[in-house]
């Protein structure tokens, strides 16, 4: 009984780990208007779906452009601006920002003494 009580609080562990990390990964929605842009910081996993109208994505650096139909997305290989155009119509777009993969970096570290 004791082994079993232990996966379950392992469990219950995994599950709160498994939550933390979905509230980090930020889901954005936006609505633009035919024409208007949107200009996104992307890093590596950072993700565009169109969910209607449709999208021309452009990443600085990249010489291929990218046009998104409403049910498709784009995940970014590297960092760098992203511009997000609707084009024909009016779009919505939702964006998925992974959780940030590094640790806080220590600027200075003063020791005393």
């Amino acid at each position: 009984m004791q082994f079993a009580s232990g996966i379950q609080g392992n469990q219950e562990l995994l599950t709160s780990r498994s939550r933390a990390r979905q509230q980090q990964e930020a889901v954005q929605v936006q609505t633009l208007r035919h024409n208007q842009t949107q200009t996104v910081e992307a890093r590596p996993g950072l993700e565009v779906r169109s969910t209607s109208g449709i999208l021309w994505l452009t990443q600085e650096g990249e010489a291929a452009d990218i046009l998104l139909q409403a049910g498709q997305s784009w995940k970014a290989s590297r960092a760098g601006r992203v511009v997000v155009q609707a084009i024909v119509t009016d779009a919505n777009w939702a964006m998925r920002v992974p959780p940030s993969t590094g640790r806080p970096r220590i600027k200075y570290l003063v020791l005393r003494a």
